[in-house]
């Protein structure tokens, strides 16, 4: 307990330490002016300066090992959530017997397939359809599909008879 209470003191001290670091570049740059400068110079050199001190201390915290480390941490706590995360969502998509995203995409994946497989066979069909239109009269003789006769009269059965009421 000690020991991460004394890391993060440093980590404390270390940031303090550089804004006062910044604070004072910032106080420094503001207030250098040249003597015999107009006042538009002067207000191009506290900018420049100033932004020249915000700079060089920023660059200085995002180098430092204390931020970079920081980071770090922060990113693997970020992956280990996200997974968490996950995995509590696939346990109830499990107890709520709910699909997962992988057996949508499989379901739509066959779906294509079935599609493309219609498709495919609708083509046929109609290039033979052209081929019969093409075709004369005399010549072109459409099968009979098995099990077909004449058409019966309503109400009658296969055997002749009359349905009973």
């Amino acid at each position: 307990m000690e020991t991460n209470l004394n890391r993060v003191m440093e980590g404390t001290a270390a940031f303090q330490k550089m804004w006062i670091e910044t604070t004072s570049r910032l106080t420094q740059a503001g207030f250098t002016m040249q003597p015999g400068s107009t006042a538009p110079d002067t207000l191009r050199q506290v900018r420049g300066g100033l932004l020249t001190a915000l700079s060089e201390s920023w660059a200085q915290f995002l180098e430092s090992s204390q931020f970079q480390e920081g980071m770090r941490q922060w990113m693997d706590q970020a992956v280990g959530w996200r997974k968490a995360t996950n995995d509590v969502m696939v346990h109830i998509r499990k107890e709520m017997q709910a699909p997962s995203g992988e057996d949508i995409d499989s379901v739509m994946l066959t779906v294509r397939h079935m599609e493309q497989r219609l498709l495919n066979r609708l083509d046929e069909l109609s290039k033979r359809v052209e081929l019969a239109r093409d075709l004369p009269a005399a010549t072109y003789r459409p099968r009979k599909a098995a099990g077909r006769g004449k058409p019966r009269p309503s109400g009658m059965r296969s055997n002749g008879k009359g349905a009973k009421s």
